[in-house]
């Protein structure tokens, strides 16, 4: 479900209230804790490995190890108050959907705790992406991944085609997301559109007419009881296979490069 914009604004301002402390003050945390996917992949990006205390053990898992290899050699948590209170980190970053339990024991033990809150479009990973970057007196490196961010968006509204791509991603069982949230941001930058989201068996998707299948490089080689599906004769030599790297799973800057490389994929293998 989207996050309208008054409550994304309301969740910023409230982390960064309760962010605000020793990178604030001009003294940069040197043991930077994740307890969540999404906030270690903006720790990844914005933070040396060496302040680095430990990320979510999803970090490790294949699609993320693509994106952030690093993060194959950095400790590992599991979102638990122990392993916090352990580590003795100087700054915590989590999700909004912190345990209450667990937020109240990590404040009780003194640890600074920035809940982030998602992001859903580019402007608000532009927020988001500011507000950790100065939690992690790391501003440069934010601002940095912004103007890339920013390039790339330009070069992909400067190619962006007249009538919008029809694709559908595909591969998961059946499903096909809308056109809300992050995953519609990159198609909307891309200068795509999805069929519609919903439960779609190969006949129904061959029937709504997609120009264009997309698969997350998240799921690619692995088995499930669909891996078949894409056999099917409706699609077979009919329809060109799109990889693209899932970013859009959590807001990060480099969602803007992953629109700008799908456009151009969609352009090479879709007939006009």
């Amino acid at each position: 479900m989207p996050v309208c914009r008054r409550s994304f604004s309301r969740a910023l301002l409230t982390a960064a209230i309760l962010g605000c402390g020793n990178a604030a003050a001009g003294v940069a945390p040197k043991r930077v804790m994740s307890l969540n996917i999404c906030t270690d992949q903006l720790l990844l990006a914005l933070s040396p490995s060496s302040r680095i205390a430990s990320v979510t053990f999803m970090a490790r898992e294949q699609g993320p190890l693509m994106l952030w290899p690093q993060a194959k050699a950095i400790p590992v948590n599991y979102g638990s108050a122990e392993e916090v209170l352990a580590a003795h980190p100087d700054l915590v970053l989590a999700g909004p959907f912190l345990p209450p339990l667990t937020k109240k024991l990590l404040t009780k033990s003194g640890a600074k705790v920035l809940q982030v809150p998602l992001a859903e479009d580019f402007a608000q990973i532009r927020s988001v992406t500011q507000l950790v970057a100065r939690s992690l007196g790391e501003e440069l490196r934010g601002e940095a991944l912004i103007r890339q961010m920013d390039a790339d968006l330009r070069a992909a509204a400067a190619h962006r085609p007249l009538k919008p791509f029809r694709v559908a991603e595909w591969g998961n069982g059946g499903q096909v997301p809308g056109g809300a949230g992050l995953f519609g941001a990159l198609l909307r930058a891309a200068g795509a559109e999805s069929i519609g989201g919903g439960t779609y068996d190969v006949e129904a998707l061959a029937a709504a007419r997609p120009q264009a299948l997309l698969y997350s490089d998240s799921y690619r080689g692995l088995h499930s009881l669909r891996d078949n599906q894409d056999d099917h004769p409706a699609l077979t030599g009919r329809l060109p296979h799109i990889y693209y790297s899932s970013f859009y799973g959590c807001g990060v800057p480099q969602l803007a490069g992953v629109a700008l490389q799908l456009q151009r994929d969609l352009r090479q293998a879709v007939k006009p």
